[in-house]
């Protein structure tokens, strides 16, 4: 449940879209108001694809981008630190490789193709997954 700071419950989503998009910055509308992101301030941003950066969505208390886990309070934009911690930086892109990789680890074994749907159906009719040899067995492990 999302709630303001009145304690009311407010609503779970609020439009928000890019407005305009710069090698330097990106602005976004926002309830009724656009805000200006600049990557010197943001860098993560500096590292997002297109399609990571139009896929923002609104909450009550501010931005998120879901493809790139970014999530932006509104008072953390209207008021933003002078210098960015690196280490924060270089832990998010550690964290974006590994998710990257876990992701695509994830869709290669879940991958359906032609060729497996052949191999598939023709062990099952021999009677399933062949068995391996204990001669194959006793080599791998010598």
């Amino acid at each position: 449940m999302n709630a303001n700071k009145s304690g009311t419950k407010a609503a779970a989503s609020v439009k928000a879209e890019v407005v305009k998009l710069a090698p330097d910055f990106i602005e976004v509308q926002y309830r009724d108001k656009t805000y200006h992101l600049d990557f010197e301030h943001y860098p993560w941003f500096r590292y997002c694809t297109l399609d990571e950066l139009f896929n923002v969505h609104g909450s009550a208390c501010g931005l998120h981008w879901p493809d790139a886990d970014i999530d932006l309070e509104v008072d953390f934009i209207d008021n933003p630190p002078k210098h960015m911690a690196n280490m924060s930086i270089e832990n998010w892109l550690r964290w974006r490789r590994n998710y990257r990789q876990i992701e695509a680890g994830r869709k290669g074994g879940s991958s359906t193709s032609p060729a497996k749907r052949r191999a598939a159906a023709a062990n099952g009719r021999k009677g399933g997954r062949p068995r391996k040899s204990i001669g194959r067995l006793s080599a791998a492990t010598a």
